[in-house]
């Protein structure tokens, strides 16, 4: 019992370093969203054309630089916010969606890079998974072991989609190579 005791309270440590790095990136990742919109901004508003059924509730043309900011500003305050109180839920809610809101824009221009769709669903798991600091679990066994069997199910989703993804992409090219149009 207490290797698995063990096991679980590492488990839960690589949990909580895990969300760390990725409320940090999460800011880097809003950094280079204000890139994009600044190349964006150059191009004709008339290419702009919501792809999803999202892009056209917030956004069904260009989005002003106001709504933009703004949608900025709530995402980079709930990661701020997310780093002092990491288990509350609305934060990471309202993380998600500014998140999803502005890849949704970026959308419509017709680009998407590959790295968002991990990004969001990390974003996604983490409103579900519980999120604590490690120190706080110790003495509370079940706790623990929750939280470590928690963590397991959020690699094992990330792993998943991307194993599926990677697996589309092989038969995607392995077809085409069989049956050449």
């Amino acid at each position: 019992a207490t290797g698995e005791l063990h096991t679980a309270y590492a488990l839960t440590w690589a949990s909580f370093i895990a969300d760390r790095a990725l409320l940090i990136w999460t800011v880097i990742w809003l950094g280079l969203r204000v890139h994009v919109r600044l190349i964006h901004a150059l191009r004709p508003t008339s290419l702009y054309e919501p792809m999803t059924w999202l892009g056209h509730l917030v956004a069904a043309t260009f989005p002003s630089d106001l709504f933009w900011w703004t949608i900025w500003a709530v995402g980079l305050f709930g990661t701020l916010l997310c780093f002092r109180y990491p288990a509350k839920l609305p934060l990471r809610l309202l993380l998600l969606a500014s998140a999803l809101i502005l890849l949704a824009i970026e959308f419509g221009y017709g680009e998407l890079r590959h790295p968002n769709h991990l990004f969001l669903l990390a974003h996604l798991y983490a409103v579900v998974r519980p999120i604590g600091h490690p120190q706080t679990l110790v003495g509370h066994a079940n706790a623990l072991r929750n939280h470590a069997e928690a963590f397991r199910w959020y690699r094992a989703g990330l792993l998943f989609i991307y194993t599926l993804s990677g697996l589309w992409k092989w038969f995607d090219m392995t077809l085409r190579q069989w049956v050449r149009p």
